[in-house]
């Protein structure tokens, strides 16, 4: 997903490891205000926070989500082949707001391709509307 929305003019995507470095940081925080939370408890309140609140602590205008719903590759033992499929829901929220702004889930199935592929797909078509417009206009974060 990510590498197709970096080609949408005006979109700014952070890397993995900003990520792992604010949640790591997060968690500090967290370990220092709450010291009777174990690590589960900490990592369990860092995955429930608010993409806007996310957003927010970043300083962007958007935050574009992304869940697998389900994945799965089958293969026909009988006749030899394989498909896969995969659902996917795709989220924008807009910070200013702190609002939903965009949800549309994906559905694929294909026969001879893998997971990934349709992923890759699916992340194409995000962009493709992203630069069309008709999706949300996002602003290079501040």
């Amino acid at each position: 997903m990510t590498t197709e929305l970096a080609k949408v003019p005006g979109v700014e995507v952070h890397p993995r490891e900003d990520l792992r470095i604010y949640m790591a940081q997060k968690e500090r925080a967290l370990k220092r205000n709450y010291p009777q939370l174990d690590s589960a408890a900490r990592k369990d309140l860092l995955t429930q926070q608010d993409p806007v609140d996310f957003g927010r602590s970043l300083n962007v205008d958007y935050v574009v989500t992304s869940d697998v719903i389900e994945a799965k590759t089958v293969t026909n033992r009988t006749f030899s082949f394989w498909y896969s499929t995969i659902d996917v829901i795709v989220q924008v929220y807009d910070v200013s707001k702190g609002e939903l702004v965009w949800t549309r889930p994906w559905s694929d199935t294909d026969i001879l391709r893998s997971q990934a592929s349709i992923a890759q797909e699916c992340a194409r078509k995000t962009a493709r509307k992203a630069r069309s417009r008709d999706v949300f206009l996002l602003t290079v974060p501040r």
